[in-house]
């Protein structure tokens, strides 16, 4: 699934620093441990508590694989927002997201592109990826000038869109990037990836609502690539 709408694994490997912003339960992140080069700075940004805390979980489960490569693994419990600020999350139905919103059902702290970028400043030229899955807070991302320039250092990234698409593509294409859209269609039976995360329980309960939905919906995902490797 994450082959085909993010990243292939051996850009993943070639990468530096990989930054999930809008990381849920962990599924990409999951993905993209498993897949890097040792050494290397996975970050995963997940506002929402609940999903939070199954990111966590999943983290725990691949311990192994983190100790073994020595990855140096960052997980934080804030909103990426283009300042600093407590702001108010709205959940979604029938998923397992949250977006920012005036009138929120829980409150929580942001985080900026610059404060990430500090996490890695020791390393000399480092190759940074980025999936970005927030909800829409991408168009405040690629509005905001500071922003823009630390995005504009990554190799490739990677925006599930919410809202115009063709604002997302020009402000990419004006910081250099080569920009491809692609709308993928879902095989229903990817949902069963769920089932590999944790709580079980959970996880089992998302991958049949899943399944199901997408074998009657044959829903697709659009994905925003932009590269510069």
């Amino acid at each position: 699934m994450f082959k085909r709408i993010y990243f292939e694994p051996k850009t993943i490997y070639h990468a530096d620093v990989i930054i999930d912003l809008g990381a849920h339960q962990g599924t990409f992140t999951t993905y993209a441990v498993l897949n890097m080069k040792p050494h290397s700075i996975p970050i995963s940004v997940e506002p929402n508590p609940k999903a939070y805390s199954v990111l966590l979980e999943n983290i725990r489960l691949l311990k192994h694989v983190i100790m073994k490569k020595n990855l140096k693994f960052v997980a934080i419990n804030k909103a990426v927002y283009i300042s600093k600020k407590f702001v108010k999350l709205k959940l979604t139905k029938h998923s397992e997201t949250s977006y920012i919103s005036t009138s929120g059902d829980l409150g929580a702290q942001t985080i900026t592109l610059r404060e990430l970028f500090s996490i890695f400043q020791h390393l000399k030229d480092p190759k940074i990826l980025i999936k970005m899955d927030i909800e829409g807070t991408e168009h405040d991302l690629l509005r905001d000038e500071i922003s823009l320039k630390f995005l504009g250092m990554c190799k490739a990234i990677a925006i599930e869109p919410h809202g115009n698409l063709n604002q997302i593509k020009k402000a990419l294409e004006h910081l250099g990037f080569k920009v491809s859209v692609q709308n993928i269609l879902l095989d229903p039976t990817l949902c069963l990836r769920w089932l590999k995360c944790q709580p079980r329980l959970y996880t089992s309960i998302i991958a049949s609502y899943r399944l199901i939905a997408s074998s009657i919906a044959k829903p697709r995902i659009t994905i925003v690539r932009a590269d510069q490797w």
